[in-house]
């Protein structure tokens, strides 16, 4: 998969190593409350609530790290002063993040945290140690990050490691903070979260989810199923100017309020129930669904077939997921799981079933699907998977994106784990397949993505002018060049003393573009787009200067 991290001027993970411009920060500091009072008075008029029992409008929110350090009063005092009303604290160290929360909350501000995943290690570990590291705290949201690089995970993998996290959460209330591309390319783009809220990054300095209801890019707009978003993050500490001398990233986000009112009826029945339709060989057997909100408990109950179907057990956790070990081996199982609250107990799920030890049956469904996550320029597709045993035909079904949403290409129908086609647009593509054997079809599998042909360009990086006063009368604005680009625009905006005004957008054959600015001794910001075949990049992020001829 072609990567446009760039394009949106997201940084791969919140804990890479970083090069901070600190220089150019220094002449920011001067604006940054005038800065963030012309943010906080943009207006949204798509902005709408998302998730339950969340504030009726969003606030002005930040977010740190360890990498903030511990923060002191007098800064947390002097956001509270700009505006900031909700911090989001990480759980990377425990003594700076109790620090951090204490701070905000002494300073009147409500809190949430986030715990970063890493899918080599346990997950269930890494939620239940952020848990404990912000136990005694007014927290009231952990949201699961999910951006890491997926390395040899697959897609359904990641989907399943991100449900483990979740449901490591137990009673806390739990939300997913990812970003669009990353959520497309890693995880096929799920809709298994849909019913958690959304805490989402987008660069692109608006304190506002305009980006999400009406979108001007292919990487903008809805995902995963989600409808309305809870967050926006929507500048990084990598660009931002610090916030009263603490490095932060910028947000808008609705808060979950204090005290939720008591459900009125009882939890639907869960769903994304898993395994289903699976083969397990040996040892234990982890049953889950998708988390309901306000849930107090779960019943699993469980059947074995021995000719027909035969009570095995019924567990009651307290949260949506169950391990056990099967005791009757070589055979067939089902189970279906119900959600309590304080109103009671809600309607059973469906069944699901798995096969346990070496029992007739469907096949698995496919796994290593490729290609995945990657770019094809030109000619025909070899879709692939492993080989299953036994099986007496594949079928491949293919999707591409039109620009706003998947559309239906088609299905072929193999005898072998291969598929050739060769595909009529230029765009991104994803695909799954399931096998039969003579018990039947198997479950599909998870989606693998890649693009093919040519795509619209990365945003242009390397803005020049930025952070940089400027004496003379002429200022030429330069980005880095994109290569089989056919055109740029620059648009310019300056600060007016209450808010930034728009000011001109040029549109030359190349990446210079050189102006007299009208208005003297003011604070000037500008972003640049490539434009290529395919159409338009997005914007970078802003850059700025201070014009005093």
């Amino acid at each position: 998969m072609i990567t446009i991290d760039a394009a949106i001027g997201l940084r791969q993970t919140r804990e890479g190593q970083r090069e901070r411009a600190l220089d150019n920060r220094a002449l920011f500091r001067i604006g940054v409350r005038l800065l963030i009072l012309g943010w906080l008075a943009v207006t949204s008029a798509n902005v709408t609530a998302a998730g339950p029992n969340s504030s009726a409008n969003p606030v002005f929110a930040t977010d740190i790290s360890f990498w903030s350090g511990n923060v002191g009063a007098n800064a947390v005092a002097c956001w509270r002063g700009l505006g900031v009303q909700h911090v989001v604290a990480g759980t990377q160290v425990r003594d700076i993040t109790r620090q951090q929360l204490q701070t905000a909350i002494d300073s009147g501000m409500t809190v949430d945290a986030y715990v970063l995943l890493y899918w080599d290690f346990d997950i269930t570990q890494q939620v239940q140690t952020a848990l404990s590291i912000i136990e005694g705290f007014p927290v009231r949201r952990l949201w699961i990050d999910a951006e890491q690089a997926r390395g040899n995970w697959s897609s359904s993998q990641l989907v399943q490691k991100i449900q483990e996290g979740v449901n490591a959460c137990g009673n806390m209330p739990c939300g997913i903070y990812t970003r669009k591309v990353w959520w497309r390319d890693n995880v096929g783009n799920t809709s298994a979260f849909s019913h958690l809220p959304i805490w989402y990054a987008y660069y692109d300095g608006q304190h506002g989810f305009n980006d999400w209801y009406s979108p001007s890019a292919w990487y903008e707009g809805p995902f995963g199923g989600w409808s309305d978003p809870t967050g926006k993050q929507y500048d990084s500490d990598w660009t931002a100017p610090d916030l009263c001398g603490v490095n932060v990233d910028y947000n808008i986000m609705y808060v979950l309020d204090d005290d939720p009112p008591s459900p009125s009826s009882v939890p639907p029945a869960p769903t994304g129930l898993t395994p289903d339709g699976a083969t397990i060989a040996t040892g234990a057997v982890t049953l889950s669904a998708d988390a309901i909100a306000n849930a107090t408990g779960y019943e699993f109950k469980i059947e074995y077939w021995d000719g027909a179907w035969q009570r095995y057990f019924t567990y009651s956790p307290n949260g949506s997921a169950q391990t056990f070990w099967p005791v009757f081996g070589d055979n067939q199982y089902r189970w279906q799981v119900r959600a309590q609250n304080q109103a009671g107990w809600g309607e059973w799920s469906a069944w699901a079933t798995f096969n346990f030890g070496n029992v007739g049956g469907p096949p698995p469904a496919p796994t290593q699907l490729s290609p995945d996550n990657v770019a094809i320029p030109s000619g025909s597709v070899t879709l692939s998977a492993d080989a299953i045993a036994d099986t007496t035909r594949y079928e491949f079904e293919i999707s591409y994106w039109d620009g706003a949403a998947w559309q239906y290409y088609y299905t072929y129908a193999s005898t072998n784990n291969a598929q050739t086609f060769w595909p009529a647009y230029h765009t991104e593509y994803q695909w799954r397949v399931q096998a039969e054997n003579q018990f039947g079809w198997g479950a599909w599998s998870a989606w693998a993505t890649f693009n093919f042909g040519n795509l619209p360009p990365p945003a242009p990086t390397g803005l020049t002018p930025n952070g940089t006063t400027i004496t003379a009368s002429a200022v030429t604005l330069s980005a880095n060049a994109i290569a089989n680009t056919t055109g740029y625009e620059f648009a310019i905006g300056y600060w007016d003393g209450g808010a930034w005004r728009y000011y001109y957008t040029y549109a030359p054959a190349n990446n210079t573009q050189t102006f007299w600015p009208v208005y003297a001794n003011r604070q000037y910001r500008w972003r640049v787009r490539a434009q290529n075949q395919e159409g338009w990049s997005g914007w970078s992020a802003w850059a700025t200067f201070n014009f005093f001829p």
